[in-house]
């Protein structure tokens, strides 16, 4: 199971990245399977699995810590079907 690679040594800041990103790639792959049963919610996705769920991110993500630690390149997210909201802050650029 993937949940196994938790139990691996601490990756390092490059590799956890370039996992976390895969992670990111895949859930938009599955995001139309994900909206069939997910939409709405927030997931917490690893290696085409969602191995959590919760109307409210913040109870997610300390569920997911408390259970799998800060090792793991979990992605957590809202499930939606335009993807993830791009929130304008005046003042804010990012170049």
């Amino acid at each position: 199971m993937a949940i196994a690679t938790a139990l691996s040594p601490k990756l390092s800041y490059e590799e956890y990245n370039r996992q976390f990103e895969i992670q990111c790639a895949l859930f938009e792959q599955m995001r139309n399977q994900l909206l069939e049963r997910y939409e709405g919610k927030y997931v917490a996705f690893y290696e085409g699995e969602v191995l959590d769920l919760d109307d409210d991110e913040r109870e997610l993500a300390i569920r997911i810590f408390d259970t799998y630690g800060y090792d793991l390149p979990i992605y957590i997210q809202q499930v939606l079907k335009d993807g993830i909201p791009i929130v304008d802050v005046p003042g804010m650029d990012i170049d």
